[in-house]
């Protein structure tokens, strides 16, 4: 009996263990190691682990195990870690690896592998379908607004909106996420107003409202299922101006994906008109759906097409022609998804993380065959 309480209290000592050697890789050690360094931390405990156990009997063990941990320890933390060509920016953040990676097509902004943001080397060129259709929303207002951008990226939409003399506000979760922006995408300060914080908690804590709210809060892996919720929208309803409205970016697996009528249906909750703008093509591809919600009854879109720019008055810059392309593209082929059969996302239902799995499955598949390997990314 009393080697079964002995058995059973070194096995409670080694879930607590576990448990706080679980919470500090998570929340101390990468953060302050990063990935590489922690690794060779690792390393150098299990190679200090078989030494001790050579020399256990030894005389002095203890005290030469301590100091070979200390050093190592110590060269784990100071060693540089050689970074592969073009690399300009790594960072093991609390909420994931974000890397810039500059290439002769302009510089990407990678979160945990995936690409996030790819800018042109000219101010605000985002080269990403779905930036000119969020830019081209600004067209449906009179006169430049108050717009929210909550998840940063690179900065490119936050300074296409200032470049035109919108207010921005920017709310991102991931300090080394705005410190990209601003060191390697030429996001100065006077662009935008940077909440580092939680969007929806931004969102309940603040009374300020927005003539246009954008959301590209999604990672390279997962959506964040508390932001696409119907008491989420409720939150974002409260916040846009009775004139406005909010646009939210998604990747999908097609213009039909489930994704996009389940986000649509919950929209609707909250918003009185729904319209989806693809981007992709084939339209049974991968690619990005951006979502465009009103909360006035009144409010009609079909007329703001006259207003789009046409691609044949900007064949003279190649960068512009294209942006042009995107936004027309988008609002001749925007559709009003298909809802009757969706379901409705809330705080206590939500299966959106097994739809954005299939969703980032085909995307890596696809930034591999892309990127052939390359050792900047992988």
């Amino acid at each position: 009996r009393s080697t079964l309480s002995s058995s059973s209290a070194a096995s409670d000592v080694y879930k607590r263990q576990s448990v706080l050697s679980a919470l500090a890789v998570g929340f101390w050690l990468i953060p302050a190691l990063g990935v590489s360094r922690l690794t060779l931390v690792v390393g150098a405990f299990l190679l200090l682990g078989s030494a001790v156990a050579l020399v256990q009997g030894s005389r002095g063990a203890g005290a030469a195990a301590a100091a070979a941990l200390l050093a190592a320890v110590g060269l784990a933390v100071f060693l540089p870690v050689e970074e592969a060509p073009g690399v300009v920016y790594h960072a093991d953040s609390p909420y994931g690896e974000v890397k810039v990676l500059q290439r002769p097509e302009g510089t990407y902004l990678l979160l945990d592998g995936g690409v996030h943001t790819l800018a042109g080397f000219g101010v605000g060129e985002g080269l990403i379908r779905y930036v000119p259709v969020f830019s081209s929303l600004q067209l449906l207002f009179e006169e430049p607004g108050r717009m929210l951008l909550i998840g940063l990226g690179g900065g490119v939409v936050a300074q296409d909106y200032a470049a035109e003399g919108w207010e921005v506000d920017a709310v991102e979760i991931d300090p080394a996420v705005v410190e990209a922006a601003r060191d390697h995408f030429g996001l100065s300060r006077d662009v935008a107003r940077i909440h580092v914080e939680d969007g929806r908690r931004f969102l309940r804590e603040t009374t300020e409202r927005w003539d246009l709210v954008l959301v590209d809060a999604f990672g390279s892996a997962s959506i964040p299922f508390h932001l696409v919720t119907s008491e989420f929208f409720s939150l974002a309803r409260q916040r846009v101006a009775p004139h406005g409205l909010l646009a939210m970016n998604v990747e999908t697996r097609g213009w039909d994906d489930p994704l996009v009528a389940a986000l649509a249906r919950t929209l609707q909750e909250s918003f009185s008109t729904v319209l989806a703008l693809p981007t992709q093509e084939p339209p049974n591809s991968l690619g990005n759906v951006v979502l465009v919600a009103s909360a006035d009854p009144d409010f009609r879109m079909e007329g703001f097409v006259d207003r789009l720019p046409r691609p044949v008055e900007h064949l003279g810059d190649d960068y512009d022609h294209w942006r042009v392309v995107q936004m027309n593209h988008a609002w001749d082929n925007r559709f009003v998804p298909e809802t009757r059969t969706a379901v409705v996302l809330t705080d206590d239902r939500n299966p959106v993380a097994l739809w954005a799995e299939a969703v980032n499955r085909e995307a890596r598949e696809e930034l591999r065959e892309y990127f052939a390997d390359d050792p900047a990314v992988y």
